[in-house]
């Protein structure tokens, strides 16, 4: 009697189960190209989605909610999508028109008081380093396509001044994001923006640069000679351990810093923190061989995997030439999160977590071979992994299991 009443409950978990295996096998084909930027429906449909989202839906005001630093966050990253997406296209382009608009709006945002709000503008560094950072940042990759704002550029300017004079006025490795707070990524952006400001305009923070990276690599995790994740001040000693959502964030800047380095990095990165689970990769939120729960850094953890560590690492594998794990990834990911597309738009999880539509936006769209390439055979210390006919493999056994399992409540009599 008890088996009768969940026969169908059976079958049913059964179908969906093989529905769903089948659905993420066929969606790990949509693939991105190695190759520069094409401006095709996925990524305007993405951008529309965000950009309707922040304009009509206040978007940027529920990331907030979510996290210290959503609102800023949800711009910044919307607005450097943007900035990779216009970057070689004509000036006479709707779309390089359109991100220009866009951009715009973003650093309005980021400069207005809601943008301010949480941050101290009583640190040495005033609003702290990751406020300055990414709004500097962004200034800069904006400056790249419409170096004729001049309002823009004077602030650019003087935010990188501003961030030069703070660091030098210090012997500490980093500096505060908050009071007595110090979290490394964030300082990443920081030394980013000063990289990106003598690469476009003249050169002028050479030696502070190189001093800044100097005192960062003195702060390695004596086990791994990864970044910390948090570092304290007052012991000056790691506060945390490297964690897979920072160590992500900051490989996707450390090539434009130190491109040996980067490489150094992304190699441990690798090694320590890639896995995979059904065949497909995925990056750990902690170190193998250790575990923990998920927090707003991290965003959820499954099984160990990270899921903005996850999204994230497909931009710094790019950036460092693996193209392997960084498809496997994208698609990987991409394939879990149900995009959805109505030839318009295009969204993640139904639409209900922009801020993640933004994360992946950024992390897809960007020059694959403006560092290091995405050429494997130039990268023989990365291994290869055939992920796909691995997923391929263990879901043809597992819907051939659930198959049999559905056949025989079929035929069993009660």
């Amino acid at each position: 009697m008890i088996f009768r009443l969940f026969r169908w409950p059976i079958r049913i978990a059964g179908l969906l189960c093989i529905f769903l295996f089948l659905y993420v096998n066929v969606r790990l084909y949509d693939a991105p190209q190695c190759e520069p930027i094409t401006v095709d429906s996925d990524l305007t449909g993405q951008l529309h989605f965000l950009k309707k989202a922040l304009h009509e839906h206040e978007a940027g005001e529920k990331a907030q909610n979510l996290y210290p630093e959503g609102f800023m966050f949800i711009h910044a990253l919307y607005a450097l999508a943007w900035c990779d997406a216009a970057a070689d296209l004509p000036p006479e382009s709707e779309l390089r028109k359109e991100a220009s608009v866009e951009v715009s709006y973003c650093i309005q945002q980021m400069d207005s008081p809601v943008g301010r709000a949480i941050f101290n503008p009583k640190l040495p560094l005033e609003y702290g380093a990751f406020y300055r950072g990414w709004t500097a940042y962004v200034r800069g990759r904006y400056l790249q396509f419409n170096e004729r704002d001049s309002m823009v550029s004077q602030q650019f300017e003087r935010d990188c001044a501003a961030i030069a004079k703070a660091i030098k006025a210090t012997p500490k490795p980093y500096l505060e994001s908050y009071g007595d707070l110090c979290w490394p990524a964030d300082n990443i952006v920081c030394l980013a923006a000063l990289s990106l400001h003598d690469r476009i305009t003249e050169p002028q923070f050479d030696e502070i640069r190189a001093d800044w990276l100097d005192r960062i690599k003195n702060t390695l995790t004596p086990d791994y000679q990864l970044i910390p994740h948090g570092y304290d001040l007052k012991t000056n000693q790691p506060l945390e351990g490297a964690r897979g959502s920072s160590q992500a964030l900051m490989l996707a800047f450390l090539p434009e810093i130190d491109s040996p380095f980067s490489q150094k990095q992304y190699q441990l990165f690798r090694k320590l923190f890639l896995d995979y689970r059904l065949g497909l990769p995925g990056i750990r939120e902690y170190l193998h061989g250790s575990s923990g729960k998920g927090d707003i850094d991290s965003g959820p953890v499954v099984l160990g995997i990270g899921g903005a560590a996850s999204i994230v690492g497909t931009r710094a594998a790019r950036l460092h030439g693996d193209w392997a794990v960084s498809e496997g990834l994208s698609n990987g990911t991409g394939a879990l999160l149900f995009p959805y597309s109505d030839g318009k738009e295009k969204s993640y999880l139904f639409g209900q977590l922009p801020v993640l539509d933004a994360f992946i936006a950024w992390s897809n769209v960007m020059k694959c071979s403006e560092y290091s390439g995405c050429d494997l055979k130039s990268h023989p210390e990365l291994k290869h992994e055939n992920w796909r006919w691995k997923f391929q493999v263990i879901s043809l056994l597992l819907i051939s299991f659930l198959l049999w399992s559905i056949w025989k409540t079929s035929i069993v009599k009660v």
